[in-house]
């Protein structure tokens, strides 16, 4: 599973609309996801869990997609934009023709941390890294009250932004069990 920290790490800060697609991608949703990618290769974690790796055309920027246990074929739940730097040694990517990665809501890698908060609130607190980062975080996690988890039939949502010098370098959103 994609987590950039640990569960006990995890805020509670509800995002303002938040993302549900990155490159014509819905969540949840096999069709646009085949529209957009075909079939692609899929690598598996240490756990077993099936994800796809993908390049902007110049391969700058890196567009993983993870899908859950017992989902849908072809679904995936979960999000992640990272720099090409941070791509392991033994991941297999494919390029896709596209200059960069947005998602729904347009964000995009090298985005000003004011322009994110601007799409999902202030609410969340910014946390420093030890390597001098900083880490902006969003949950949804309340099925009772969330329409947003219940229309997906997920029991949480989160969205993490980490940004180095002010800049945002990777984002990891959509939908898991926690």
């Amino acid at each position: 599973m994609a987590c950039l920290t640990p569960a006990s790490a995890r805020a509670t800060c509800l995002p303002t609309n938040p993302d549900l697609s990155v490159h014509g991608i819905e969540l949840g949703d096999p069709l646009s996801a085949a529209l957009q990618i075909g079939d692609v290769e899929l690598a598996e974690d240490e756990n077993g869990q099936a994800y796809a790796v993908l390049t902007n055309a110049d391969e700058t920027e890196v567009l993983k997609l993870y899908r859950t246990f017992g989902d849908t074929s072809g679904a995936y739940q979960e999000a992640e934009l990272l720099t090409t730097d941070e791509l392991e040694n033994d991941e297999d990517a494919t390029v896709l023709e596209t200059a960069q990665f947005r998602t729904g809501r347009g964000v995009r890698l090298s985005m000003g941390r004011q322009e994110v908060f601007d799409l999902f609130g202030t609410c969340a607190p910014v946390e420093q890294g030890d390597d001098g980062t900083e880490v902006v975080r969003y949950e949804v996690s309340d099925i009772a009250t969330s329409d947003l988890l219940k229309s997906h039939n997920m029991p949480l949502y989160r969205a993490e932004y980490v940004f180095k010098q002010g800049k945002l370098v990777h984002l990891l959103f959509g939908f898991s069990y926690p």
